[in-house]
Order: C-alpha cells, then sequence, then structure tokens
C-alpha cells in the first residue's frame, strides 16, 4: 500500500508534523511506512503543509527554488522547521503545535527515551524527538517517563558507579549510548529492555519477518531495526508470524541462487528482499516428495520429511547431479 503514495506526498507528510521531521528528516521510505502503519489510524493529514504558501512567503525561497514545490518542502524539513519558519497556514508542522515538546525537562526525555528500547533505537540521545513523541504518542499511549530507574542501573554495576557517582544524567546517556545495546538493565522488570526493547527477536528471525510480508519489504528493504519495532509495536499484537518464508525453499527453487550463495541461508533472505522479489523468482516450485521418491537412499534416511528433503538438495543433492 506504502507504493501508492508518491515521494512529493510523502514529503509533505513530513513537513506537516514536527515530530516526523524530527524523527525522519528527509526518509521518504520510512514516511510512507508510519503513515500507513500509524498515520491512518491517528487521522494525520498528507498535506497540512503548504508548500506554495512556503514559497510565497519566503522571497529568498522563492528566488531560488521559483515555484518547485518538492524543493520547497525539502528545505523546511532541513532547514526552514528549525529555523523557525512556517508556511502561512495555521496548521504548519510550526506554529500549530503538533512538534511541540511539551514541558519536559531534559532529565525526564533521556529517561523517556531510556525506559523504551524502540526509543532508544530511533532517537538515540535527542532530546527535542524524545519531548515530541511523548507529547504526541507517548500520553496516549500510556508511556511512562520513568519506566527505567537510573539509581538502579547505577547500583547495580559497580564500575558505573565509580564512573559517574550518583550522577543519573551521565547513567541515563550511558545506557541509552551503550548499555542498551550491551544488555544491561536496571534492576527493576520494568527496565527498557523488558518493556520497551524488540520482543528479543534476532537478526535472523527480523530478515525473516520482513520476507513474510510484501507490505513489509517495500516498506523496510533489510532495515531490521525498524522490523524489529514493527514487530513488537504493530505485528505481534495483529498475529503476524515471524516466519513465513521458506529460506531453503527459496534457494532449492533457483538453481542460480545455490550456485552464488551456496546454502548461506541467512543470504538467502536478504537476497530476496533486495532482488527476488522485485524480480519475482519462484520461491516454492521444487518438488522435495518428488526428489524423495527418486531415491532410495533419502527416502529411508528422511522418510517423508520434506523440509529435511529440500535442506539436502541444497547442501549436497544439486551438487551431486541429483534431480528431482
Amino acid at each position: 500500500i506504502a507504493k501508492t503514495l508518491t515521494d512529493f506526498e510523502a514529503l509533505n507528510y513530513i513537513a506537516s508534523y514536527g515530530d516526523l521531521i524530527n524523527a525522519f528528516g528527509t526518509d521518504l521510505t520510512s514516511a510512507k511506512s508510519h503513515y500507513i502503519d500509524y498515520g491512518i489510524s491517528e487521522g494525520r493529514s498528507l498535506n497540512t503543509f503548504s508548500a506554495s504558501n512556503y514559497l510565497a512567503k519566503y522571497s529568498d525561497l522563492s528566488a531560488a527554488f521559483g515555484d518547485d514545490q518538492t524543493l520547497a518542502l525539502k528545505h523546511y524539513i532541513e532547514y526552514g522547521f528549525s529555523e523557525g519558519r512556517i508556511d502561512t497556514s495555521s496548521s504548519s508542522a510550526s506554529d500549530s503545535g503538533s512538534g511541540e515538546s511539551s514541558n519536559l525537562t531534559d532529565f525526564e526525555a533521556l529517561n523517556y527515551i531510556a525506559s523504551y528500547g524502540d526509543l532508544i533505537n530511533v532517537f538515540g540521545t535527542d532530546l527535542i524527538s524524545a519531548k515530541s513523541h511523548y507529547t504526541n504518542y507517548g500520553i496516549s499511549e500510556g508511556r511512562s517517563l520513568t519506566a527505567f530507574s537510573a539509581t538502579n542501573y547505577l547500583a547495580k554495576y559497580s564500575d558505573l558507579s565509580a564512573a559517574f557517582g550518583s550522577d543519573q544524567t551521565l547513567a541515563l546517556k550511558h545506557y541509552i549510548e551503550y548499555g542498551f545495546s550491551e544488555g544491561r538493565t536496571d534492576s527493576s522488570t520494568e527496565s527498557g529492555s523488558s518493556s520497551g526493547g524488540s520482543s528479543n527477536l534476532n537478526d535472523f528471525e527480523a530478515l525473516n519477518y520482513i520476507a513474510s510480508y510484501r507490505d513489509l519489504i517495500n516498506a523496510f528493504g533489510t532495515d531490521l531495526t525498524s522490523a524489529k519495532f514493527h514487530y513488537t509495536y504493530y505485528g505481534k499484537s495483529k498475529g503476524l508470524t515471524l516466519d513465513d518464508f521458506d529460506e531453503w525453499g527459496y534457494l532449492a527453487s533457483n538453481n542460480d541462487l545455490i550456485n552464488s550463495l551456496g546454502s548461506d541461508t541467512t543470504e538467502a533472505v536478504k537476497h530476496y528482499i533486495s532482488f527476488g522479489y522485485s524480480q519475482g523468482k519462484i520461491t516454492n516450485s521444487f518438488d522435495a516428495q518428488s526428489y524423495l521418491n527418486n531415491y532410495a537412499d533419502l527416502k529411508n534416511a528422511f522418510g517423508d520429511n520434506q523440509e529435511l528433503a529440500t535442506k539436502h538438495y541444497v547442501e549436497y543433492g544439486f551438487n551431486e547431479g541429483r534431480i528431482v
């Protein structure tokens, strides 16, 4: 569905909301995905910001860009928003309050980020984006500003307390920049690792999740962070499966891939996402049952286990010249 959004619409969508500017910049793929997964249900508009009004309001921009609205949108996202420029519409991101940061202190914003793994992955220590996210989403989602305990984090790790003393701000920054990826936690069961992590998906599971759904391929490509986030906060609750893609079947169905990738299933999944899907490659043409029926030794070894038969063909049978 995201393919139905034009690049111009995606730019306009970003420009219309300050939190999207902070989160995505001019990343059109992420913007399209966000609109489909969240924006529609949140009632967001694709064109709250007026590029034509923006050009008309500023003579330097109209002199530079003429009436090119695409360049106007890019300028607003990359420079105008942070410069405090607005379009003449009262509903632009700058003057509508859609990008407001409420009255959160920097410490509260850091604590908010540290409390949720998805925010750590998306924002790092970007406090402006965190404040905007809390105002626009966190409050309505019931998110806490203090689910992570910096005090407990310091108490749990002697190297941190030795380095930072009782400085909770430094503790939060350390957790966001290093501790989360190192697998550290505070001693609370509500820590960022458990409440905001990526459901412990490993990279291969995330790749398989993307490959299992065409809309995710279009939206994320091989962006594993976005895939883990999507599964945790959308896919899991919708009952989406993590593994509906048969990487062994994909290899067995395409002899050219066996020649180039061998039995590397991780590269096979990446290939399908990056090339195979758009090329229309077949994923399930290998007839494992016929392969078993053709060879008594395989039938004796595997019975009717088609999964093992498919794996055998990729790992050995193809190079041995066996046929289906």
